[in-house]
């Protein structure tokens, strides 16, 4: 990521690095919720969150940014 975000930035280009956690879905009704609830049980706000497939093996991926996690 670092070689990236400074051959991007060399060109001028506006680049931003931040940290993501990236999940294995499962492909049926109720996967989401899954996920959200587990979060939802620990008080973690999810700030941003985007979805894709890997084509080859057809499984959702849950791409999910979330805030400052407070320690209990």
């Amino acid at each position: 990521p670092d070689v990236a975000y400074e051959a991007l930035k060399a060109q001028g280009i506006s680049v931003h690095k931040r940290e993501i956690i990236a999940i294995l879905m499962d492909d049926r009704p109720g996967g989401l919720n899954r996920i959200a609830k587990v979060f939802g049980q620990k008080k973690i706000n999810i700030d941003d969150a985007y979805g894709f497939v890997i084509q080859d093996k057809k499984r959702p991926v849950l791409v999910i940014e979330v805030g400052k996690i407070q320690a209990e």
